[in-house]
């Protein structure tokens, strides 16, 4: 995915977008909720540390165990519905990739090997799905900011010494992982898609072949090709 757009389309090609926005801003309360339970838990806490009162301390841990209760239940129901939503999301983009491989022509789907293709569907839809399932995925995103704007503004409350602190270290983290991790993540990922693909591609050969490959004695020359591809899959890149 590029950009805006390209997610744009992918949703309205799917559809759901309004339950993705519902659920999206039912699950964004969470983190920021949680930051400022823990921060109020802290102050309250070390409040009572001082005073030396048990019963103050005491008061504030069951409190603390009673809010993180309800709000992780709350936040289980959630993704809960997210994750229904996200299963039958990723079952309508198989279903129309499917429907417009099963519309190309047949020299189309011959001209390239079926281990491509079956690589291919699978590349595309786990792309998809990255959107809403991985660990960094757009549902992720909006919540980040969210909850990183909150804990902004409880430091800056707190103090504006640390705020600015976090910052410094902060901007120099994102901009270092993305220039020596996620641009060589791009390449690694597309060197795997190419050697995944010859590796299924020889796979499909073994299969489908299997009495021609006994006929013509060609078991061997098969199976040594299967096996360079999957030493392919094992070589560091």
């Amino acid at each position: 995915m590029r950009n805006i757009s390209d997610i744009r389309n992918l949703f309205r090609t799917a559809g759901g977008i309004r339950r993705f926005i519902i659920l999206t801003l039912l699950r964004c309360p969470f983190d920021a909720l949680h930051t400022v339970i823990h921060a109020v838990f802290l102050q309250l806490a070390f409040e009572a540390v001082n005073s030396e009162n048990l019963n103050g301390l005491l008061h504030v841990c069951l409190l603390f165990g009673i809010g993180s209760l309800l709000l992780f239940l709350y936040n289980g129901t959630v993704w809960m519905l997210y994750s229904v939503y996200v299963t039958k999301w990723v079952g309508k983009i198989q279903r129309k990739l499917f429907g417009h491989i099963s519309r190309l022509s047949l020299q189309q789907i011959e001209a390239r090997p079926s281990g491509e293709w079956i690589t291919r569907l699978n590349a595309d839809v786990q792309s998809a799905a990255a959107l809403l399932n991985q660990p960094i995925h757009l549902p992720h995103a909006v919540l980040a900011t969210v909850n990183v704007c909150v804990s902004s503004v409880i430091l800056i409350l707190f103090n504006l010494g640390i705020f600015g602190l976090c910052i410094a270290f902060v901007i120099p983290h994102v901009l270092i992982n993305r220039l020596l991790i996620f641009r060589p993540l791009i390449w690694f990922a597309m060197k795997v898609q190419e050697a995944v693909a010859e590796n299924a591609s020889d796979m499909n050969t073994i299969v489908t072949c299997a009495d021609t490959a006994i006929l013509y004695e060609a078991q061997g020359f098969l199976l040594g090709c299967f096996e360079k591809s999957s030493l392919e899959l094992r070589k560091p890149t």
